[in-house]
């Protein structure tokens, strides 16, 4: 069954295509399709079990695109940042190290294609400064 069908692509290829031959290919094409399923159906009930698949889904959805950029940033990933979507406005929202952080995941939320605001309420986490040292004292000999 294979061959012909090779030979007859085989013969399509080698011969060019005019303007009539739309018509042509397009009950081909049916053919061909109108087959496929016939035979998928057989299958189906030969082996007793649904082979519909879903596809993926071509393009992540924009808090996926969103935690998706700010997940593959060297210095953002280990942050857990929440991301709250409203239409097309993106809330950001938990605890970074420093002020660089902060602007960062909101630079790259903003550059995310289909984000047109982005409400920042991201908090910055910075250490507790250490405590100036002591002075030191000086001990006099006594005696």
């Amino acid at each position: 069954m294979h061959r012909p069908l090779f030979g007859l692509l085989l013969l399509f290829l080698v011969s060019g295509c005019q303007k009539s031959d739309t018509e042509t290919l397009t009950r081909l094409g049916r053919k061909l399709a109108d087959r496929g399923h016939t035979a998928l159906t057989d299958l189906r009930c030969r082996v007793g079990i649904d082979l519909d698949w879903k596809p993926a889904p071509s393009e992540p959805s924009l808090d996926e695109r969103v935690r998706l950029r700010l997940r593959y940033d060297r210095d953002l990933a280990e942050i857990p940042l929440e991301i709250k979507l409203h239409g097309t406005e993106v809330e950001l929202l938990g605890k970074v190290r420093n002020p660089d952080h902060k602007r960062r995941a909101v630079e790259l939320a903003e550059s995310t294609r289909g984000v047109e605001i982005v409400t920042d309420h991201i908090q910055v986490d910075e250490p507790m400064p250490e405590p100036p040292p002591m002075p030191e004292q000086k001990m006099d000999n006594i005696g």
